[in-house]
């Protein structure tokens, strides 16, 4: 996801299984260990998948559903679910599973990602919050003793 992710925006990510971008929207807001995320979620039935079952030929799609909560402020991904199915499809429409894959991240990868995000965060605010603060006020300053010297000098002429 992008800096600054919004709850309002789809935003297009990249499904391998799909060989294509799908939409992800977003879900809810919710707190993992101390740190606010986005939940956004993909979820796409039959997508046709680019090859035919290899044992009948019959056409085959994916269903996928991909779930990743995001820092917003940062657009990491800390957390993620990633379940998708291709199956072969009938005539009659009926889909014959061929794969499954049920996807997470590991206890100890969600911590780390949650640290490095965590991390990442607090140095996106003060770039975004206090170094702007702090240049105005020296700007300020700077153009105060300019104008000070200034008047110094002309009084003195």
């Amino acid at each position: 996801m992008p800096f600054g992710a919004s709850q309002d925006a789809i935003y297009q990510a990249y499904v391998s299984v799909a060989a294509q971008a799908l939409p992800a929207t977003y879900e809810a807001t919710e707190t993992i260990q101390g740190l606010e995320t986005y939940r956004y979620a993909i979820r796409q039935e039959d997508v046709p998948y680019a090859a035919a079952d290899p044992a009948t030929g019959l056409p085959m799609v994916a269903d996928v559903e991909v779930i990743a909560w995001v820092e917003p402020s940062t657009g990491a991904a800390v957390d993620a679910i990633d379940i998708e199915t291709i199956s072969a499809v009938s005539p009659t429409g009926a889909k014959f599973v061929r794969f499954t894959a049920d996807m997470s991240y590991t206890d100890a990868t969600v911590t780390a990602l949650i640290t490095d995000a965590k991390d990442n965060k607090a140095r996106l605010d003060l770039f975004g919050t206090t170094f702007p603060w702090i240049f105005l006020i020296l700007g300020l300053v700077a153009g105060a003793v300019v104008l000070y010297r200034a008047r110094s000098e002309g009084d003195t002429a």
